[in-house]
């Protein structure tokens, strides 16, 4: 096992403590975000090869819920009624 993972684990009763839990489930959320952050960036700018590309998986992004909820809804109408 890692070292950092053994000395989070390593401790009273033998778990993790809050702050390392807080920590371990905070960090990868920002560094999505500031990714996000940057894809945004790049997207307006338009300085990148890539911009559409970044704008069709947003757009995807924002209507893969959107069609989900959709579709769950219009099947439970369908097998209920």
């Amino acid at each position: 096992m890692r070292a950092c993972f053994r000395r989070r684990l390593d401790g009273k009763n033998g778990g993790m403590n809050a702050h390392a839990v807080s920590h371990w489930t905070r960090h990868p959320i920002q560094a999505v975000e500031e990714e996000a952050k940057h894809l945004h960036d790049i997207e307006k700018d338009g300085t990148s090869g890539a911009t559409p590309l970044i704008s069709i998986a947003a757009v995807g992004m924002f209507l893969l819920p959107v069609v989900v909820v959709v579709m769950g809804v219009a099947l439970a109408l369908y097998y209920l009624v």
